[in-house]
């Protein structure tokens, strides 16, 4: 497969989570593990039955912009409307959907707050949320590694610990997706003066971070750099204390548990390629999370509406939205997808096959049904008219 470079993309699924409060299930996993740590998993509930899934999309007109901080592309459209049924229960259950997504903000300074409003309803009724973006999901695993950190700091370096300590608290971020130039410049002075201390101590040497030990410093405290995530700094500054240490990619873990597949359709070779898809070296991923509950044995009907953005290449866009997950719930009867692209795009490319049912108000409206769980991820691409290919 062909890598396309950084590309924005967004990927969309419905997920449960953890339906009771008493016990924290896994997909796969041990529970102990993850109990009360704060990391969320998905898990398969088959009690809640999806009688009718309704996907609609519509695309931007080629090079339409909207006003948002500037002008920037309009995004893609999103409408998911669900009609749920609790089975096998005689209490009402309470959910936390969990609904993995990309995309969506493009600013690091919003942080975990979304460029465009999300609209979530249950039965016509609001329904709140939370916005977790990749560093918020790293967060509790950093904290995991800190804490080892410290242990093993206490024990071989007491004076370091201490001022380690201090630069944390002299560094205390609530969102720590919300990080600017600025947050950066900071955290260099701090872990610059800490680490010129560490060479004149003989924690390290001097030679082998002749360059920078800001990294590690960084890693030791806790903080990110630019060009690198806090999971990647803290691990490595694990690593040095415990060589033993196995590092592991937490982008690949994550992506692995949600289903987050980085490729989109190749709108000419109709072949699925990977993109590469960051910012400041953060996986654009991130998760909306939502509670609901179900009254048993009676139908509700669950709307999603949100924008996003395409991801896009030198010649052409795209999204992918990611069916596969549907799995995870119980007997799953019909999904319909409609999707509306505006006829100005050069050509269009939809797989699994969708057929063409109309044209309307400049708009091509295709169709696709599929009878029973959906198991094959939706892609759609298109070319602009300026384009060569």
């Amino acid at each position: 497969m062909n890598q396309i470079g950084r590309i924005v993309i967004p990927f969309f699924i419905a997920i449960c989570l953890c339906c009771s409060s008493d016990t924290a299930r896994t997909n796969g996993e041990p529970s102990g593990s993850l109990y009360n740590s704060g990391i969320i998993v998905p898990l398969t509930d088959k009690s809640v039955y999806v009688l009718d899934q309704r996907i609609d999309i519509i695309l931007p007109k080629p090079g339409e912009l909207t006003n948002l901080d500037g002008e920037v592309e309009k995004p893609v459209d999103i409408r998911v409307e669900y009609l749920l049924c609790a089975q096998n229960t005689k209490e009402p259950l309470a959910i936390n959907v969990a609904w993995p997504t990309g995309g969506l903000v493009r600013d690091m300074r919003r942080g975990n707050v979304p460029e465009f409003p999300i609209d979530i309803k249950l039965d016509n009724k609001p329904v709140g949320f939370n916005f977790l973006r990749y560093n918020s999901l790293a967060d509790p695993y950093v904290r995991v590694w800190l804490r080892r950190i410290d242990g093993m700091l206490d024990k071989k370096y007491p004076e370091l610990q201490r001022r380690i300590q201090q630069a944390r608290n002299k560094h205390q971020i609530k969102d720590w997706d919300k990080i600017d130039d600025y947050h950066l410049f900071k955290f260099q002075q701090t872990t610059s003066e800490l680490g010129k201390w560490m060479i004149q101590q003989g924690i390290i040497n001097k030679k082998p971070y002749i360059y920078d030990p800001k990294p590690l410093v960084s890693g030791l405290i806790g903080l990110p750099i630019k060009g690198a995530p806090r999971d990647r700094i803290a691990q490595s500054a694990l690593k040095w204390l415990d060589p033993s240490y196995k590092i592991i990619q937490l982008d690949e873990v994550l992506a692995d548990r949600w289903d987050y597949q980085p490729l989109l359709l190749h709108p000419i070779k109709k072949q699925l390629v990977f993109v590469n898809a960051t910012v400041w070296g953060c996986p654009e991923f991130a998760i909306i999370r939502f509670p609901i509950t179900l009254n048993p044995k009676e139908k509700h009907r669950l709307v999603v509406h949100y924008k996003d953005y395409l991801g896009s290449s030198e010649d052409w866009k795209g999204l992918t939205y990611i069916m596969k997950p549907a799995r995870r719930w119980g007997r799953w009867e019909k999904t319909t997808i409609t999707v509306k692209v505006p006829q100005a795009w050069k050509s269009i490319a939809i797989q699994p096959y969708a057929t063409l049912k109309k044209y309307q108000n400049g708009y091509s409206i295709y169709r696709i049904t599929i009878d029973g769980c959906p198991y094959e991820n939706l892609y759609v691409s298109v070319v602009p008219p300026q384009s060569k290919k």
